[in-house]
């Protein structure tokens, strides 16, 4: 008994110390956070230089970062895996990626498509190519 009333002595200490030594530095950082939005309500003329000096630095690394929604390491194609429910047949699975495959054909800028068809555990892959500009 006595063991048990020691062991939850020791377990309590760390945990006391633990919460303490945490809400210590929350409140240390939480009147810093104050203390800066404090300051910067005051003097809105030294928040408005590091507005556009923040500003100014997002611009000129936004430039630098590539625009085009593709990048260059593209491989010109895309996987489209159709899952259907689990007593759905091999014939019925095929059917579907007919169908998908018809769409895609129909799809400007598809060049092709691949399919396989496989049981459930195996996902389906229909694979469109797309032409490389």
């Amino acid at each position: 008994m006595r063991a048990l009333a020691a062991a939850s002595k020791v377990e309590h200490g760390l945990v006391t110390r633990f919460f303490g030594t945490f809400n210590r530095f929350f409140d240390r950082i939480t009147d810093r956070y104050v203390h800066t939005a404090a300051f910067f309500t005051r003097r809105t003329g030294v928040a408005l230089v590091f507005l556009v000096l923040f500003g100014g630095i997002a611009l000129f690394f936004g430039r630098k970062v590539p625009t085009s929604f593709l990048p260059d390491e593209d491989q010109g194609f895309f996987y489209i895996n159709l899952q259907l429910p689990n007593a759905a047949s091999i014939q019925r699975t095929d059917e579907i990626c007919r169908k998908v495959e018809s769409i895609l054909a129909q799809t400007p800028g598809v060049e092709s498509s691949f399919w396989k068809t496989a049981p459930a555990a195996i996902p389906i892959f229909c694979q469109p190519t797309l032409p490389h500009s």
